[in-house]
């Protein structure tokens, strides 16, 4: 395998890593457990576990944390498939011209930014910033949502970078 093969397999795990994740997330959230990380999203959103001056920012109405976490699961499930999308997208145009590949790797940005997106912005701003979820001894989501980020960042980096010829 040359070294383009490599860097367009180097593209697909790049994606691949976003979709499987959120795939057991979604398993996660979404069957297996959904009461436990619904009552994450209730004490995160109704700021019950933390000492704060901005108390007033915490939502208490059951309904609003049902669709905030339905809405979650939603993102969570629509960067999945649309991870599933640029995958095979991607497969399709492996052994094709650089344009024909380049093209294909549309769907891959919309993957990583959306799991950037939902991880950064939803967890650490929202959640951590909003709501003080990083004030909760119990409820704190934000190492692991930080981890995540760093490792979404660093995937669209690897992901936008040119093809080996290009270098040359």
């Amino acid at each position: 395998m040359n070294e383009i093969k490599w860097n367009r397999l180097l593209k697909l795990l790049s994606v691949l890593i976003p979709t499987s994740f959120t795939f057991f997330v979604i398993l996660d959230n979404a069957i297996f457990a959904w009461s436990d990380n619904y009552q994450f999203v209730q004490h995160v959103m109704s700021m019950d576990t933390v000492e704060s001056v901005v108390h007033w920012r915490g939502i208490q109405n059951p309904t609003i944390w049902k669709i905030a976490y339905n809405f979650l699961i939603t993102c969570e499930s629509l960067t999945f498939f649309i991870g599933i999308l640029a995958l095979y997208k991607m497969i399709k145009a492996f052994n094709e011209d650089k344009k024909t590949f380049e093209k294909a790797k549309f769907w891959g940005y919309i993957t990583l930014i959306l799991t950037l997106a939902i991880w950064f912005f939803g967890f650490i701003d929202l959640g951590g910033e909003w709501f003080k979820m990083w004030l909760s001894p119990s409820w704190n989501g934000q190492p692991i949502a930080a981890w995540l980020s760093i490792i979404f960042i660093s995937l669209l980096t690897l992901y936008q970078m040119p093809e080996p010829s290009e270098f040359t």
